[in-house]
C-alpha cells in the first residue's frame, strides 16, 4: 500500500470551510462521556481539540495499519511544540467559537490525549462490531467507505451495537462528483467507497437500520477537486 499520510496533511495548513464545518456541525456535540472517532486515519487528535477537555475517554480505530500506528506515534510519542504552528489558526478558531477555553495550548491537547486514550488500534468495521460501548461515534469521511448500499447498513448497524443507550453517531460524508482514476485509486485503498450515497439515499438506508436519525443535512463546499458537497449526519441509539 502506497503511503497514506498525503491524504491528511491539510490539517496542519490554515484552518480550512470545511474543517470549521465539522467543528461545528459534529464536533461542537460532544460535552461529555466516552468517544470512539471510528475511521480516525493520522489525524484523530486534530478533532479532538475540540472535544478532549470535555470528555472522559476516546478511543482511535482505522481500517489501515498505517494510520493506526501513525496515530498512536503521534498521541504518545510526540513533542507537542512540533504541531503548534500547524494547529495555531484552528486552535485561535476554537478559542473564539468557545470550543475551548483562552488557556487551552497545544500541550494541554496531548496532556489530556495521553491520559484520556484508551486505545488506538486497527477494527474493521463491516467485519464485527466492538464489544465496548461508547456515549458518541464520531466518523469523519470514514462510514462512506463501502461499495453497496447492503455494505453501508451493516455498517450502521455494527456502529448501533457500539453505541450506549441514548449514544450519538456524529458523521460527514463527502459525495465525489465523478468516478474518475484518482477516485478508484482511492476506493483500491479503502480510503474511499463505491456507493457515493447523496442524502436521499442515506436517509432510506437509516430506515432499515435501529439508529433513529436525528438530522441529515447537505452542504456545497469549495475547494475540494471532485467532491462538491458534504453531506452531515446526527443519529440516535434509542
Amino acid at each position: 500500500m502506497s503511503d497514506l499520510t498525503c491524504y491528511f496533511e491539510y490539517v496542519y495548513e490554515p484552518i480550512t470551510e470545511l474543517s470549521k464545518m465539522v467543528f461545528q456541525e459534529l464536533v461542537k456535540n460532544i460535552s461529555s462521556g466516552s468517544v470512539l472517532d471510528l475511521g480516525c486515519g493520522q489525524i484523530g487528535h486534530y478533532w479532538a481539540m475540540g472535544y478532549i477537555d470535555k470528555v472522559s475517554q476516546v478511543s482511535f480505530l482505522d481500517y489501515h495499519s498505517q494510520n493506526i500506528d501513525r496515530q498512536a506515534d503521534i498521541i504518545f510519542n510526540s513533542n507537542p511544540i512540533d504541531f503548534e504552528k500547524g494547529f495555531s489558526s484552528t486552535l485561535d478558531y476554537l478559542k473564539t467559537e468557545k470550543f475551548v477555553n483562552t488557556t487551552f495550548d497545544i500541550e494541554t491537547l496531548f496532556s489530556e490525549l495521553i491520559q484520556k486514550t484508551s486505545q488506538v488500534c486497527i477494527y474493521d468495521f463491516l467485519k464485527a462490531s466492538k464489544a465496548t460501548e461508547y456515549d458518541h461515534i464520531l466518523a469523519i469521511e470514514s462510514i462512506e467507505c463501502v461499495n453497496t448500499k447492503r455494505e453501508f447498513i451493516k455498517v450502521l448497524n455494527n456502529i448501533y451495537t457500539m453505541l450506549n443507550p441514548n449514544g450519538v453517531l456524529h458523521a460527514s460524508i463527502l459525495r465525489y462528483d465523478q468516478k474518475n482514476q484518482d477516485t478508484e485509486n482511492l476506493i483500491n485503498q479503502k480510503m474511499e467507497g463505491g456507493f457515493n450515497p447523496d442524502i436521499q439515499t442515506i436517509i432510506n438506508s437509516f430506515e432499515n437500520t435501529q439508529l433513529e436519525l436525528i438530522s441529515c443535512k447537505s452542504h456545497q463546499i469549495q475547494g475540494i477537486k471532485n467532491y462538491p458537497q458534504v453531506t452531515f449526519i446526527q443519529a440516535m441509539k434509542k
